[in-house]
């Protein structure tokens, strides 16, 4: 039997329904960036609240103080860091600049990789191209500028901003969420603590072995291993590149020693000093940061790779606490917890 024409009004309901759906998600992926941005004003914000409390527990200061403190601490350490070695590291990057050309030479000379002499004349003609490139440098110096400000803010007063985001939720609501939100802050601030840790240990290391082997620019190089380290899976095989170009122009007993070294460096970190540091601290499973780091980097691009394992981390508390636990009742161990 016809039922009749469809009435204009419920079409009408229906068709704006879908449209703000399909709107809603087509804005959260143009906000993807100021998401991986929030998440970095929360790193922020979590090394400086970890400060902040180690000052009120050693000095006796007030929060307000003691955070003030720990961004004058902040401050001071890098401030005398770059005063103390950054003309050193300058001019060893300035030297390893100098190199690099020779070391493609030597790699396309020795193997007659075409694609390498391609990357040395672009580094040669970089200059007349470096127009183009000031938009994104721009852009990357406003980003961390704007993180570095966010965190500032958030660690002032987080629990302004926390109470403001309960408030949206129902009143049942607001506990358990503020207990998940909790649970994530500290195992962030766990995990930071690990990496951290883990960086100064192998910028070290690195340092150190590089000079015992005499490869040019030992400071530099290994300062990169450290600062790559905050790049899961990738980091170690990107801060090799340079080092294994150097030490292939010196020789090839020079690259074999040099390639032996980061292995046994990534060995040591992986059955030693990771363990070690994960007693006290928080790591994602390695299947779950390969995934984070590979998903979020082919989403977001570098800002995915480099921000994808603090913020899979957060996303994994949370559905414990939320989903698994009071979702489903399930006993669960939730990292940093324990």
């Amino acid at each position: 039997m016809d039922s009749g024409p469809i009435p204009l009004g419920w079409l009408a309901r229906a068709t704006f329904v879908v449209a703000a759906v399909l709107s809603l998600f087509w804005l959260s992926w143009l906000l993807t960036h100021v998401l991986f941005l929030l998440v970095g004003a929360l790193v922020v914000a979590v090394i400086l609240l970890a400060l902040r409390d180690l000052l009120t527990r050693f000095l006796r200061l007030t929060r307000k103080w003691a955070l003030g403190g720990a961004v004058l601490l902040l401050a001071v350490v890098f401030a005398v860091f770059f005063f103390l070695m950054g003309s050193q590291m300058a001019g060893q990057f300035t030297a390893l600049q100098e190199k690099l050309p020779a070391a493609i030479d030597s790699i396309r000379n020795r193997f007659g990789v075409d694609v390498l002499a391609q990357l040395r004349t672009a580094q040669i003609n970089w200059m007349p191209h470096i127009a183009g490139y000031f938009p994104d440098l721009i852009g990357a110096l406003g980003s961390i500028v704007f993180i570095l400000v966010s965190g500032v803010f958030l660690a002032v007063n987080p629990r302004m901003y926390k109470k403001g985001l309960l408030t949206l939720l129902p009143v049942p609501r607001r506990e358990p969420v503020g207990k998940a939100l909790d649970s994530a802050g500290y195992a962030l601030r766990l995990w930071l603590v690990g990496k951290i840790i883990t960086m100064v240990v192998i910028g070290v290391v690195t340092t150190a072995g590089l000079s015992l082997i005499g490869i040019p620019s030992p400071l530099a190089l290994g300062f990169l291993a450290g600062l790559l380290e905050f790049i899961p899976f990738l980091g170690p095989i990107l801060a090799f590149v340079p080092a294994g170009a150097v030490a292939l122009s010196a020789g090839q007993g020079s690259f074999v020693w040099v390639l032996g070294l980061y292995v046994v460096i990534q060995q040591l970190e992986n059955n030693l000093l990771v363990p070690l540091v994960q007693q006290h601290t928080v790591e994602l499973p390695p299947v779950l940061g390969m995934f984070a780091v590979v998903s979020f980097g082919l989403l977001f691009g570098p800002i995915g790779v480099i921000l994808g394992v603090p913020l899979a981390i957060i996303i994994l508390v949370l559905v414990k606490e939320l989903y698994v636990s009071q979702a489903l009742g399930e006993d669960v161990s939730i990292p940093g917890r324990e």
